[in-house]
């Protein structure tokens, strides 16, 4: 599916620079771990096509989202050092699935039942701008950038207050 108002290029991404990452993962393209995720990202980064984006600023951008990505695992390692995650008393439940099969819905509902949740879907509204760069670039890169998209959501949700 063609991207809203990006040019579709012609050019064919090669993931065989990424493949040594992608062999370390136990199903070849599904990442469990925020550390491989983040570092395949930084290794591509020279590649992104800055060009490609509406807004003049696509090296602020690119260099925002990069900075966005240091504090995140700088919050996760603090986590997980301070042991927080079992001692929170904030949850995180994401609910997936096809186009169609009633994710509004449930969410809806346990909005019902659980009324001081916050309900937002991913990634969040802070990649908006950097997120065309990983769909166009399609392949390992952007399940990685969807796969950070998560953790970001976290970081953003703890640090809301």
């Amino acid at each position: 599916k063609p991207l809203p108002n990006m040019p579709q290029s012609t050019e064919c991404y090669n993931d065989g620079p990424y493949n040594l990452v992608s062999s370390t993962l136990t199903v070849s393209g599904l990442f469990t771990d925020f550390s491989k995720a983040v570092s395949l990202l930084r290794e591509a980064r020279p590649e992104l096509r800055v060009d490609l984006l509406e807004d003049c600023n696509g090296n602020v951008i690119v260099e925002n989202f990069f900075n966005l990505l240091d504090r995140v695992e700088t919050y996760l390692s603090q986590m997980k050092d301070a042991d927080q995650h079992k001692k929170s008393n904030k949850f995180i439940v994401e609910v997936e699935g096809l186009d169609g099969s009633g994710k509004t819905t449930l969410v809806k509902k346990l909005q019902q039942d659980f009324p001081n949740s916050l309900a937002t879907k991913t990634p969040s509204p802070s990649l908006k701008e950097i997120r065309p760069l990983w769909d166009h670039r399609g392949g390992i890169l952007a399940r990685a950038f969807y796969m950070i998209s998560n953790y970001v959501l976290e970081y953003e949700i703890a640090n809301c207050e």
